[in-house]
């Protein structure tokens, strides 16, 4: 798979890439149009939730953005302004 796929990739007129690279890109996606993670799991073939927030956990920007919405609201920043209170 690590060698067939780029090349399968290539031969069908896409960018090289590898198979690893485009289960992350379909993660990502799928979680940032509001799929719950427990369902990104089942998807890709995670046993649990657990191994999949082992490996994905970094792709959850949604979550990401509305945490420091709630951080930066609960200090006073007004939104918007979340780097300019951090420099």
């Amino acid at each position: 798979m690590t060698v067939t796929f780029p090349n399968l990739v290539v031969k069908a007129g896409f960018p090289k890439t590898t198979f690893h690279a485009l289960r992350k890109f379909a993660c990502s996606a799928l979680m940032n149009d509001s799929v719950s993670s427990a369902e990104v799991a089942k998807y890709v073939g995670h046993s649990n939730v657990t191994v999949f927030y082992n490996h994905y956990s970094f792709l959850d920007l949604g979550h990401k953005l509305e945490l420091t919405r709630r951080i930066t609201g609960n200090l006073g920043i007004p939104l918007g302004t979340e780097s300019a209170a951090l420099s």
